[in-house]
C-alpha cells in the first residue's frame, strides 16, 4: 500500500492537494519554531518543567523538526507511518538518545513470536514471547517475515529502539494500517 500511496501522490492533482494540506498543518516563519510544548497546565515545579521543555527541544533537533517538518509530515501523511531508529551509546546508555534515524516503512516489521500456553480445563491461549523489528534493505512483505524466520542479511532490532507513529486509521478489519490518501486510491 505505502508503494500505491508514494505512486498517486505523483498524480499532479493528488499533490497539489497535498501540498495545500501539509501548508495547513505546518505553518513556519523565521522568528518560531514550528512545535512547541505548552507546560501550563502541568502540575510540577519550574525544574521539572524545564527539564520536559529542554528534552522536548533536543529531539525536535534530532529530528530536524524545525528545519524539515513539511517532509517528515509529508511522509507521515503519504505513508500513514512513521518508524525512527533511536541510537544510544551501548557503553554509555544513561547518556540517552544520540541520533534518530528515519526508516523506510516498506523495509521494516514488527515480528511477534508467540507460544501456546494450557489453561485451566485445556483452553490454550497463545501468547506473546518475543516482540522485535525485522529491518531489511529490500523492501519486505509480509510473506517474508513471519513467526522465526527472515530473509538474509535482515536486521533484528529491539522493540524499545524503534519509534513508530501511525495515522490512526486502519482497514474495516482493523489489521492494516491505511494513509489518509486511502481514499485517493
Amino acid at each position: 500500500l505505502i508503494t500505491k500511496y508514494r505512486e498517486a501522490v505523483q498524480n499532479q492533482e493528488l499533490d497539489t492537494a497535498v501540498t495545500k494540506i501539509i501548508n495547513e498543518a505546518i505553518v513556519q516563519d523565521e522568528d518560531n519554531e514550528v512545535v512547541k510544548i505548552m507546560l501550563d497546565k502541568l502540575e510540577f515545579g519550574d525544574n521539572v518543567k524545564k527539564m520536559i521543555s529542554d528534552e522536548f527541544t533536543y529531539i525536535t533537533d534530532l529530528l530536524d523538526f524545525n528545519i524539515s517538518p513539511y517532509k517528515i509530515f509529508e511522509n507521515w501523511y503519504v505513508d500513514g507511518r512513521l518508524y525512527y531508529h533511536v541510537i544510544i551509546d551501548p557503553k554509555d546508555p544513561k547518556a540517552g538518545i544520540k541520533e534518530m534515524r528515519y526508516l523506510d516503512p516498506r523495509k521494516i516489521r514488527k515480528v511477534k513470536e508467540t507460544k501456546a500456553k494450557r489453561m485451566a480445563q485445556g483452553v490454550v491461549v497463545k501468547e506473546v514471547a518475543k516482540e522485535y523489528y525485522i529491518y531489511s534493505d529490500r523492501i519486505l512483505n509480509t510473506k517474508q517475515v513471519s513467526g522465526n524466520s527472515t530473509n538474509d542479511g535482515a536486521l533484528k532490532i529491539a522493540k524499545d529502539s524503534i519509534i513508530h507513529v501511525t495515522s490512526g486509521l486502519t482497514n474495516p478489519n482493523g489489521d492494516m494500517i491505511l494513509s489518509y490518501l486511502q481514499k485517493a486510491l
